[in-house]
C-alpha cells in the first residue's frame, strides 16, 4: 500500500485531543477521495483513453514520429511520418517546443505508441500536482493543505482537463514542484533545494513557454513575502532559481545546436519569441493578427472562465478573506504565491488569442486560497479561531 500511496505524502497527526482526531479524520477522508479521484481519472485518461481535440492527435502524432527518428525532436511534424518540406508547411502548426512530444514518446513508443500509454503522461502530472500542491500548502497549514487537495481532486474540471493529452497539464507539474522546492529551500535555507525548484521551473517553461508565468511570479512573490518579513536580501536564492531555470529551459537550444545549428535562428524566431511580438508565421498571439478570429477573446475572458468552471469555491472564497489577516504574520509566504499566482491573469490575460486551458496554472493557488476559507469554516487550530458546528454546517453546505 506503501508503494501505491506514501504515507509522507500525507503524514499522520498524533491524536493529542478532539481537534486532532477530527484532522486524522479528515486525512483519511482526503485520501479516500484521492485515491477514487486518481482511479477514475487513470480509467478515463489510460484504460479507456480516447483522442477529444485536434491538439491532443497534433502531439500524439508527433510523438509516434519522434519513436521513429532523433531529427523530428529538431524538427517536429504534425503530419504522419514527417514532412519533408518543414520549413514550407509543416512549421505554421508548430508553435511550442517539442518537449511534451518527448514526453509522450518516452510514455508511448515503448508500448507501441498507443494513446492509451500516452496518456500515462498527463496522469501523471494530475498525481503529481495534488501532491506537490498539497506540499506546499502544508509548508504553513496543514489542514487547508487537505481541504485544497480534497478540492482540487473533485473538482470536474481540473478532473476533465487532466485527462487531456496536452502540454498543460505536464507544465503545471512541473510547476508546482517548483513552487514547492522554492518554498522548502526558503523555509529550510538550503540553497540547493532553490536550485531544484528553478530547474522545474524551467522544464515548466520548456514544455509551453510563457504559460509558466504563474508558478514563476508565485515563487518571486513567495520569496519577497518571505525575505520582506525577515527585512533580508534574497541575491542568493534568486540567483539560484536563475541557474536551476536557465540550465533546463535552454535544453532544447542546446539540442538543437548539436544536432543542426542552422536551425537555432529559425526556433528562437519562429516559436521562442515571435508569437508574441507579430513576427511568426503562425501568427501574433499578442495582437491575434494572422490567428483564427474564434480564438481571439476579450481581457475579461479569464476571469468569466474561472467564476463558469468553479463558482462553487465563491462562498469559500469569502471566507478566506477574514482568515488571511489572522495568519498573515505566520504565513506570509503562502500567502505571497496565492496573491502574485492570481495576480498572473493580468499578464495572461493580455495577448488577445486565450483558450480555457492557458490558465489551468491558476488552479492550483485558487483552490489553495479556497482551502483556506475552508480550514476557517472549522473548528480552529493554530491562529485559527474556532467556528463551532455552525462552520462546519456551512463547509458540508
Amino acid at each position: 500500500m506503501r508503494l501505491l500511496w506514501p504515507g509522507s505524502w500525507f503524514p499522520p497527526v498524533q491524536p493529542l485531543g478532539p481537534r486532532r482526531d477530527d484532522d486524522n479524520r479528515l486525512r483519511f477522508v482526503v485520501r479516500v477521495v484521492v485515491i477514487a479521484s486518481l482511479a477514475l481519472a487513470f480509467a478515463r485518461g489510460v484504460v479507456f483513453k480516447r483522442i477529444e481535440t485536434g491538439d491532443e492527435g497534433v502531439n500524439g502524432t508527433m510523438a509516434l514520429n519522434m519513436c521513429r527518428s532523433l531529427a523530428l525532436v529538431v524538427r517536429p511534424s504534425y503530419i504522419p511520418g514527417g514532412s519533408e518540406d518543414w520549413v514550407g508547411f509543416d512549421l505554421p502548426g508548430i508553435g511550442n517546443t517539442p518537449f511534451h512530444s518527448v514526453l509522450l514518446a518516452l510514455g508511448g513508443c515503448p508500448l507501441g505508441g498507443r494513446p492509451e500509454a500516452m496518456g500515462l503522461v498527463s496522469f501523471a502530472a494530475l498525481a503529481a500536482t495534488l501532491c506537490f500542491t498539497y506540499r506546499l500548502v502544508a509548508l504553513w497549514e496543514r489542514r487547508a493543505a487537505l481541504l485544497t487537495t480534497l478540492l482540487l481532486a473533485l473538482s470536474p474540471a481540473v478532473l476533465w482537463q487532466f485527462r487531456l493529452m496536452e502540454a498543460e497539464p505536464v507544465l503545471v507539474a512541473w510547476g508546482m514542484a517548483g513552487t514547492y522546492w522554492i518554498a522548502r529551500g526558503e523555509l529550510t535555507g538550503r540553497n540547493w533545494h532553490s536550485l531544484l525548484g528553478g530547474a522545474c521551473l524551467g522544464l515548466g517553461f520548456l514544455t509551453k513557454l510563457w504559460l509558466v508565468t504563474p508558478f514563476v511570479l508565485a515563487s518571486l512573490g513567495l520569496l519577497a513575502s518571505v525575505r520582506l518579513q525577515r527585512r533580508q536580501w534574497a541575491l542568493v536564492p534568486v540567483a539560484c532559481i536563475a541557474a536551476g531555470f536557465l540550465a533546463t529551459a535552454s535544453l532544447h537550444i542546446a539540442f538543437v545546436a548539436l544536432r543542426s545549428p542552422t536551425d537555432v535562428a529559425l526556433w528562437l524566431t519562429q516559436v521562442y519569441f515571435a508569437p508574441f511580438l507579430g513576427q511568426s508565421i503562425g501568427g501574433s498571439k499578442l495582437a491575434g493578427a494572422g490567428v483564427p478570429t474564434e480564438w481571439s477573446h476579450p481581457f475579461w475572458y479569464y476571469p468569466a472562465i474561472l467564476y463558469r468552471e468553479h463558482f462553487f469555491l465563491c462562498p469559500l472564497l469569502l471566507a478566506a478573506l477574514p482568515a488571511l489577516k489572522r495568519r498573515a504574520p505566520t504565513a506570509a509566504g503562502l500567502f505571497g504565491a496565492i496573491g502574485f499566482g492570481l495576480a498572473s491573469l493580468v499578464p495572461l490575460s493580455h495577448p488577445a488569442i486565450k483558450e480555457s486551458l492557458y490558465i489551468l496554472g491558476v488552479l492550483p493557488f485558487l483552490y489553495g486560497l479556497a482551502g483556506l476559507g475552508a480550514s476557517a469554516l472549522l473548528a480552529g487550530e493554530g491562529t485559527l479561531e474556532p467556528r463551532g458546528a455552525s462552520g462546519r454546517r456551512a463547509l458540508r453546505a
